[in-house]
């Protein structure tokens, strides 16, 4: 018999105020039982130990030895057996509280089988958990699944009882010593749990093959002191741990299905279930946009309801789609919880990958790697990442933390994030399924990059739709493409190239920042670029720009240092679209040591169309800064609401003229055409005749107030009049 020395947390005993507890009392039960079971005091089990086992007077108890294939139960009393504590339950002989634990029992494959178990066995491992051999009259109490009967012993005697117990890889022989290759034990471990949970004690588990698994899978540990360690070279597979389900072909969807409608129509009844989820694919080459052949169109759905061959979804279509252009696919994947670990990698491409999954949950883990990506979240629905904390070195290649790839309803809630390139990208795949990633949200997260990469820290390809962030952190830039991007209450630090924002691959729709803090120490104008950059001196903008755009930057705080008179806050260049280009850049508070424009415009080719520019309501941006510069005049005139500015000037309406010009004003910030301007102030006669407030110069740049009598009369007296002015272009409601 194998036994193993118990790790005993109340050695010696102590009461609350530190004093030893003579002759306290040890019991030691079956898991989930008042069951005494055996002990020993010697390791060879030659020797029975008196169950209680007693303490001395100093508080000790001597060496007690327990049999490995029993999961105990365990209480301390006092002499009087008044409880002390927390009972422990389970507890598995050799660990140390949450430490290594004992080989497995027995595991039976069905039912029957675990009925035909000798009860002598103790435990035997069914249905990813464990049953224990338990002494008792069950007599009316079995049921199959937590009180299972004998077929050898009566149901007067014992039954076998589904303990609270988990399984863990060294009930499979798993070391976790760093140097045994535990790679057969973790997928041993993960067939018998079937789909519960699998308890990775502290640890370092080394593999020397991927851990892949088309089974369901859970698995929990210790924090950082699990290890799951995968460096070196790996056999088996491009990722540590790939989770991977299947997308299976199944009828095609009838006629037109239409943005917007919650229901889809196939051309007969589907392979579906209420709850099950399928896709959508148009495998045409740009069938989403035309900057990528794998930017195809598709989506995600859920099953509400089936009628016939009408399938109700729990949310509307986001696209059109016509039932002989596309592919529909039923996704079946296994069930993924991860939590609690670290997973370390070097050469292996990627360390964690879901793929085609379900409602992924991966909490708490801990991931090193110095290649491609260090956690890949591949054509799935509704994955959750909770606190990760990532970091890839990367191998010079694309080095990614967390990667989102053709996936739909996407949270990642805190954590930090750090990868050579991006450290969050969305994009995807070529292949399957292959559809444009929707509605990811990310909340509350801190995210670094190596700035020498020349890549932003944030970044979403061209083949994304309504995703957002908010509430944090991103030292290192945003890039944005694909369409209806936004980020909130958001900390942003430039890119190596000064931009705090670029974009690429713009299909159209709605970009920007609300209640962001920006801030640049290097001056974007350098390479020819701006702190929110929309296609300076690239393509961000081309004929595959099919849909109308608002680029905005809404109340938010910019900081620049290191900048020029020629620096610009938004640069843009439409390199062939003809779709209109809007503008929004309202309530900005500047801290600049120097800039010269806000917005710059240039048609290089397509067509120059607008509905609005908007440049309103800053604050703290240098005397002098241009709001709008029109490159060729093409954006020149569409509609625009910029600036409104004011001033007021005395001036003396003087006997024998009827005239009197005030003083030449140059604007805080200069306008792209000239503004309308008003002059008001108090009128009377002065003298003979009214003195009117009036404006006798106005530019592009410059106002200067002045007095003129109404009839060109002159004065017949000498009067003091204030003159109120104000300019604006106010051509947007």
């Amino acid at each position: 018999m194998a036994t193993k020395l118990y790790y005993n947390p109340f050695v010696p005993a102590f009461s609350n105020i530190g004093v030893p507890i003579a002759e306290s009392k040890l019991y030691f039960y079956y898991t989930l039982t008042n069951t005494l079971a055996p002990i020993y005091s010697d390791a060879a089990a030659s020797v029975p130990l008196t169950n209680p086992v007693v303490a001395n007077l100093a508080g000790k108890y001597p060496d007690i030895y327990l049999d490995e294939s029993v999961v105990y139960r365990i209480i301390q009393t006092d002499k009087n057996d008044a409880q002390i504590g927390d009972e422990v339950d389970p507890y598995i002989p050799g660990q140390a509280m949450k430490g290594e634990p004992g080989p497995a029992g027995n595991v039976a494959a069905n039912l029957t089988q675990l009925k035909t178990q000798n009860p002598t066995d103790v435990a035997v491992i069914y249905d990813g958990a464990i049953y224990v051999w338990t002494l008792g009259n069950f007599t009316g109490r079995a049921n199959d699944v937590t009180i299972v009967q004998s077929a050898s012993t009566p149901i007067t005697t014992g039954a076998w009882v589904r303990s609270k117990s988990f399984i863990t890889p060294q009930m499979f022989g798993a070391k976790g010593d760093g140097v045994t290759d535990d790679w057969a034990a973790f997928t041993a471990a993960r067939t018998a749990a079937n789909g519960n949970k699998i308890y990775v004690p502290a640890g370092t588990y080394k593999f020397t093959k991927a851990f892949t698994s088309s089974e369901d899978l859970y698995m929990e540990g210790d924090g950082e002191d699990t290890v799951l360690d995968f460096s070196g070279t790996i056999t088996g597979g491009n990722y540590a741990v790939d989770a991977v389900g299947t997308a299976t072909l199944i009828q095609t969807l009838s006629g037109t299905q239409n943005e917007g409608s919650m229901t889809v129509v196939f051309t007969s009844a589907p392979s579906l279930s209420v709850g099950d989820v399928f896709v959508i694919h148009n495998p045409t080459s740009f069938s989403w946009s035309g900057f990528r052949t794998d930017y195809q169109a598709g989506e995600w759905c859920e099953v509400e309801s089936i009628v016939g061959s009408t399938v109700t979804l729990k949310s509307p279509l986001y696209d059109t789609y016509v039932g002989t252009s596309v592919n529909v696919y039923k996704i079946s994947g296994p069930k993924v919880c991860l939590k609690n670990f670290k997973i370390k990698g070097t050469t292996v491409l990627g360390t964690l990958r879901t793929l085609y999954c379900i409602n992924p949950i991966v909490e708490h883990l801990v991931i090193e790697n110095e290649n491609d990506v260090a956690h890949y979240i591949d054509r799935c629905f509704k994955p959750i990442v909770i606190n990760p904390n990532y970091k890839n070195l990367g191998d010079g290649g694309d080095d990614y933390g967390l990667a989102i790839g053709n996936s739909q309803h996407v949270r990642v809630l805190g954590g930090n994030l750090y990868s050579r390139r991006h450290a969050i990208t969305h994009g995807g795949n070529s292949g399957v399924a292959v559809v444009p990633v929707r509605d990811s949200r990310i909340i509350g997260v801190t995210m670094k990059n190596d700035t020498a990469s020349d890549a932003q820290t944030l970044d979403w390809h061209g083949n994304s739709e309504d995703c957002s962030v908010s509430e944090s952190a991103i030292y290192g830039g945003i890039n944005f493409g694909g369409k209806d991007i936004t980020v909130f209450n958001s900390r942003i630090t430039s890119d190596n190239g000064g931009r705090c924002v670029y974009h690429s691959e713009v299909k159209g729709g709605k970009f920007g920042l609300k209640n962001c803090s920006l801030s640049t120490f290097i001056n974007p104008d350098l390479n020819g670029r701006s702190i929110f950059d929309v296609g300076a001196n690239n393509t961000a903008i081309t004929s595959n720009t099919v849909l109308p755009c608002t680029f905005f930057v809404h109340n938010c705080d910019v900081v620049g240092r290191n900048l020029t008179s020629s620096t610009i806050f938004c640069r843009f260049t439409n390199s062939g679209s003809t779709a209109a280009m809007n503008f929004e850049f309202d309530r900005l508070s500047g801290d600049f040591n120097s800039l010269g424009t806000i917005l710059r415009t240039q048609l290089n080719s397509g067509t120059a169309a607008s509905n609005k520019i908007v440049i309103n309501n800053l604050s703290g941006f240098p005397n002098g800064t241009a709001l709008h510069v029109a490159v060729g005049n093409a954006y020149l005139n569409f509609p625009h609401r910029l600036q409104r500015q004011s001033g007021s000037e005395t001036l003396s309406a003087a006997t024998g003229t009827n005239t009197t010009s005030g003083t030449t004003v140059t604007f805080k910030y200069l306008y792209p055409r000239i503004p309308n301007a008003v002059a008001g102030g108090s009128t009377s006669f002065n003298g003979n005749v009214v003195a009117v407030p009036s404006i006798n110069l106005l530019s592009t740049s410059q106002i200067r107030p002045a007095l003129y009598s109404v009839s060109a009369t002159n004065w017949s007296a000498t009067s003091n009049y204030t003159v109120n002015w104000s300019v604006e272009i106010s051509e947007v409601s």
